[in-house]
């Protein structure tokens, strides 16, 4: 599939490649992750410097010093993926690395629609949540249209047509 046969295809969905996206990072989360730093450098400087005092001292308890270092660090690295902050912070290395896998094509005005927009790969439509960055329906159905934007959706799908929900339910 070229890049021309899509665009030229679909022109009124405003398509763009997904490589050529450039998602909006958070400056909150962003500043969230320099204030964790602190706790992190300082952990690591516990972990490193603990270690080394063991050896000068030879005290065992410089080890449990250098083990609760270690471990604060592993715990705030944790805290920071688990809680999608690095996500939001950089959304461009996080975000589209998944995206990539899971589309070649992208709407261009992620604003649109109540924070949904269009995705294509192989030339099947799928929808993608910009609100909270994961795909919504995968890209499995041959066309997609907005019945009520943002809700329900007119769909084709194996020379088959019906109406379904944003969360993939098929309506009756």
């Amino acid at each position: 599939m070229t890049a021309g046969t899509v665009l030229d295809r679909f022109p009124n969905l405003g398509l763009i490649p997904i490589s050529l996206l450039k998602l909006r990072s958070s400056f909150w989360a962003g500043l969230v992750l320099c204030v964790l730093i602190l706790p992190l450098a300082y952990g690591c400087f516990l972990g490193f410097g603990g270690i080394i005092m063991l050896f000068v001292e030879g005290k065992i308890f410089n080890l449990f010093i250098s083990a609760c270092g270690f471990l604060g660090c592993f715990l705030l690295y944790v805290l920071a993926y688990k809680s999608r902050i690095l996500w939001k912070a950089f959304p461009n290395y996080y975000v589209k690395k998944k995206l990539l896998r899971e589309a070649e094509y992208i709407q261009q005005n992620l604003s649109v629609n109540n924070g949904y927009v269009f995705i294509i790969k192989n030339y099947k439509f799928g929808i993608y949540n910009t609100k909270k960055n994961k795909v919504q329906i995968p890209a499995e159905y041959d066309l997609l249209s907005w019945v009520t934007e943002g809700k329900i959706l007119n769909v084709q799908h194996n020379g088959r047509q019906y109406i379904m929900d944003i969360y993939g339910n098929e309506l009756r």
